[in-house]
């Protein structure tokens, strides 16, 4: 059977790959649209992609300002049937539609052909003054319609506002110390037992194969009270051993991962190995680690990953400021009575950074690890 796509078929798993992306970026661009924009802007309906700034026009200039309501424009018209056809009436644009008048509180329940002979008064807004080298700061006023532009207006100075708000860089560091210690545990004691369990022939190797599989069925939020009794009686409490020390003792996932690829390597390189009187840790040093990159990459971003987003964690075993995530200091934006929406989103957008470098710098190992993972059963 012949496994060559037509170009329909090409065609259409493209689209539907091409959806499938679409879908899944705008959160992103929402996310980064929104640290660009003004508080008030954020959760504007409908919502805008594009960061906007209106402005209202003052004595000459153009100066920064708030919409808060509008008032539409009144209108003369003159009916054209009915009982009172011939009658003049004043009623706002929004009643007037299509060549038809419909004013339930002048008696027109249904809608009345009319025809528009001038306009009484324009459509109005009430607007905050916001720039703050205006006198008129913080006054309210009701402008006409005409008299206001939008433009787009990027907001840069989030950034610069939230990463003084906290401190970026000591929580910044903090993290850096977690994913690496996290990263190097993980790498060295899952690489060792996957070794193992690849290579290495002992009774009941299987059966403590299975035993480790089992307990990947354990959702992780059984085990937070008893960790934490633990390391609460070992005094290890508003220290980062709780959230560095278990990385030291395997990930059952990730050994599966690597026992699968280490299957992959020919036993006759390990044999070589022996033969040249290489010791067993030598030939897992030297022999198999090198030409395991793929899922050692893999396994890097998948820790770096999950450390550089965990908040669980830090929220439970961190108590000084001093020692907080950026995920942790993240949640100070969030206040009891009120959120700062705009100063939160633009810190996600930079924190996100490194992840999209990281994946896109390592994503060739990331994809190789990945499908060849599994190859041998």
């Amino acid at each position: 059977m012949s496994t060559t796509k037509t170009p329909v078929a090409r065609a259409g798993l493209h689209a539907l790959l091409l959806l499938g992306a679409t879908v899944m970026i705008v959160p992103f661009l929402w996310l980064v649209s929104s640290s660009l924009k003004k508080p008030s802007e954020i959760f504007r309906q409908p919502p805008d992609l594009v960061p906007w700034l209106d402005e209202v026009l003052l004595e000459g200039t153009f100066v920064e300002c708030e919409r808060k309501a509008g008032f539409d424009a009144e209108l003369e018209v003159r009916l054209d049937e009915g009982e009172r056809h011939g009658e003049l009436l004043k009623v706002h644009s929004g009643q007037f539609q299509g060549g038809r008048v419909t004013a339930p509180e002048r008696g027109l329940v249904t809608a009345t052909a009319a025809t528009l002979l001038r306009e009484v008064q324009p459509e109005r807004i009430e607007v905050e003054i916001l720039d703050e080298e205006n006198p008129r700061h913080g006054n309210r006023m009701v402008v006409a319609a005409t008299d206001l532009r939008r433009r787009v207006g990027l907001q840069w100075r989030n950034y610069a506002t939230a990463l003084g708000s906290f401190q970026f860089l000591r929580y910044t560091l903090n993290t850096l110390l977690l994913v690496l210690l996290n990263v190097l545990g993980v790498l060295l004691s899952s690489a060792l037992a996957a070794y193992g369990f690849a290579k290495l022939r002992f009774p009941g190797r299987e059966v403590l194969f299975l035993v480790l599989l089992s307990t990947m069925m354990l959702p992780g939020i059984v085990l937070l009270i008893p960790h934490f009794q633990m390391f609460k009686w070992l005094d290890l409490l508003d220290t980062y051993w709780p959230l560095t020390l278990p990385a030291f003792f395997g990930v059952p996932f990730y050994i599966f991962l690597l026992r699968q690829f280490f299957r992959t390597i020919p036993n006759d390189l390990s044999d070589a190995a022996r033969i040249d009187g290489c010791s067993e840790f030598g030939i897992f040093w030297r022999v198999v680690l090198p030409l395991s990159k793929p899922a050692l990459a893999t396994i890097a971003i998948f820790t770096f990953m999950g450390v550089w987003n965990d908040l669980m964690g830090p929220l439970i075993y961190l108590f000084d400021m001093e020692k907080f995530t950026l995920a942790l200091g993240l949640s100070t934006f969030k206040g009891e009575y009120s959120t700062k929406w705009h100063l939160l989103m633009a810190s996600s957008a930079v924190m996100v950074v490194p992840v999209i470098v990281l994946f896109f710098t390592c994503q060739r190992f990331f994809i190789r690890g990945i499908t060849m993972t599994g190859m041998k059963g």
